[in-house]
């Protein structure tokens, strides 16, 4: 897996998200960009997940620990998003949803440094 190449086409789906609200009726280009980036990052997320596992001893107890905070985060986003969407629109989304992926590729990157 060339890591680099995945990490590319994830931040590359960054500025797909922000132009989200500027392209009105043709928002295919953004929508297929973000589905390239956003497959690269589960990739990536999986990638990291094989990784930790591999050097456990207690495999089912990591597998929680990896996801159960990622889980409570995902239900409370969405739950804070409803709210967003009502007040503000669905812009602000966009731009949340985009510094979580800048986010993630950093903490990704920083990850695979420090195991290799």
């Amino acid at each position: 897996i060339n890591v680099d190449l995945l990490l590319l086409f994830t931040i590359i789906s960054t500025p797909a998200l922000f132009a989200f609200t500027l392209f009105g009726s043709f928002v295919v280009i953004p929508v297929v960009i973000v589905a390239i980036g956003t497959a690269c990052s589960s990739i990536l997320y999986e990638y990291i997940l094989l990784d930790q596992l591999y050097r456990s001893k207690s495999v089912s107890t990591d597998i929680g620990v990896i996801n159960v905070p990622l889980k409570i985060m995902e239900i409370v986003l969405l739950a804070i998003s409803g709210f967003i969407i009502s007040q503000f629109g669905f812009g602000p989304l966009f731009i949340i949803l985009a510094i979580g992926m800048i986010l993630f590729v950093i903490f990704t990157k920083t990850f695979l440094k420090r195991s290799k």
